[in-house]
């Protein structure tokens, strides 16, 4: 999946054999699902089995996930309906024509009917307590409104690593991220946060853009307020195939909301020539509506609160 902030992880190619043990299943907050994954693709058959095994695979069993194929050309969809079988956590929607991973994700969102939500690429997969640690990161955070949601990090591995031979880092960096943060310190990708369905909804959703539309999403969000709080785990894995091209290098998107207007520029993400991306950076100015674009709001640092 393409990322906001991302920076080069240590791959996975020298993690050799160790048999992963065997992790206590748990349920959190009742029997009924808590947290929506929702997963959309185009022509992702190569990638599909490994992301739908590692949902499977889950300490959490307490989820739904909603897999979106947005009319695939390939076999995404017979892997897709192959690999999730009877079980009745999974739920397959099917576009009737091509509306991007964004549209295709406010989709998700909206047959959901969970507390939380959170977004996984069809390239992408989980560690097992993925979802378990996340949640429980929210939830420790429950009568905070201001925060939308967790946040773990995430490992660039080879596509031909394979799910089962990954063996994430012990730990990542802990941290808030919020609007006065600086976003330069952060590393997000889309299948890494966990948000609450109501903050989500209270920004919109994802914007029809033709491109980034993930990074114009988390910076909406937390321009209204919203801050994420880490996890501290490394706990997705991102497949990036070396012929991908996440971002044309130094695109601009403005994005107007209400009495601000957002100039985000895109910088350092082309052509990925293996399993270590280019580090991408992201530079945001808002200046009152009607007026041209100023200096660049300044941030400053804080202290930020993480999930022990």
């Amino acid at each position: 999946g393409g990322g906001w902030g991302s920076r080069p992880g240590r791959g996975s190619s020298g993690a050799g054999p160790a048999r992963r043990r065997a992790a206590r299943k748990v349920t959190i907050g009742g029997p009924s699902a808590v947290v929506t994954v929702v997963i959309p693709g185009k022509n992702e058959a190569r990638f599909a089995r490994d992301c739908i095994r590692s949902l499977k695979d889950q300490t959490l069993q307490n989820f739904e996930a909603v897999i979106i194929d947005d009319c695939s050309t390939d076999s995404t969809l017979d892997v897709v309906l192959d690999e999730i079988g009877p079980d009745p956590r999974f739920r397959v929607l099917r576009t009737e024509r091509s509306i991007g991973p964004g549209l295709a994700r406010n989709n998700g969102v909206a047959d959901a009917t969970t507390k939380y939500v959170t977004f996984l690429d069809l390239d992408d997969y989980l560690a097992p307590d993925s979802l378990a640690s996340r949640v429980e990161c929210a939830e420790r955070h429950a009568d905070q409104p201001w925060v939308a949601g967790s946040y773990c990090w995430h490992e660039h591995v080879d596509v031909d690593a394979g799910y089962k031979s990954w063996r994430p880092p012990r730990r990542g960096r802990r941290g808030e991220i919020s609007w006065m943060g600086h976003f330069d310190d952060n590393v997000v990708i889309v299948s890494t946060p966990l948000l609450r369905r109501d903050a989500f909804l209270a920004v919109g959703g994802f914007d029809d853009a033709p491109t980034a539309e993930d990074p114009i999403f988390w910076f909406k969000l937390l321009r209204w307020g919203f801050i994420l709080v880490s996890t501290g785990k490394v706990s997705v894995a991102g497949q990036r195939p070396k012929s991908s091209r996440a971002v044309r290098v130094g695109e601009q998107l403005q994005v107007d909301r209400g009495e601000e207007h957002f100039e985000i520029q895109v910088l350092g993400l082309s052509d990925q020539r293996g399993p270590a991306p280019t580090a991408a950076r992201i530079e945001v100015q808002a200046t009152p509506a009607g007026t041209a674009p100023g200096s660049r709001r300044s941030s400053g640092a804080t202290t930020p609160p993480s999930c022990r």
